[in-house]
């Protein structure tokens, strides 16, 4: 089972391949029906300290911490990673 960890609680390892998901904050719209972030990313990639390369690209992903998360230019988001584990 794969244990997801947020990436503003605890730093990613480095050059480690990484599951990652980035996606908008849920919202309590204070309707009977909550709303759910939508995906921004949902991938593979591995940290180098700053930034998040997907596997095959060489151009990083516009999402990094520097004192806050920023992704795709927005502060409205929640990344998580968990390690890239081989279910062989």
């Amino acid at each position: 089972m794969t244990q997801w960890k947020n990436f503003s609680d605890e730093r990613p390892p480095l050059d480690v391949q990484l599951r990652l998901e980035v996606k908008e904050k849920d919202r309590n719209t204070d309707t009977p029906e909550p709303y759910f972030g939508k995906p921004l990313f949902k991938g593979y990639a591995v940290f180098d300290g700053r930034y998040f390369y997907p596997f095959g690209l060489m151009h990083p992903l516009p999402i990094f911490w520097n004192g806050r998360l920023d992704a795709f230019g927005r502060e409205d988001v929640t990344a998580r990673y968990a390690p890239w584990e081989d279910e062989e």
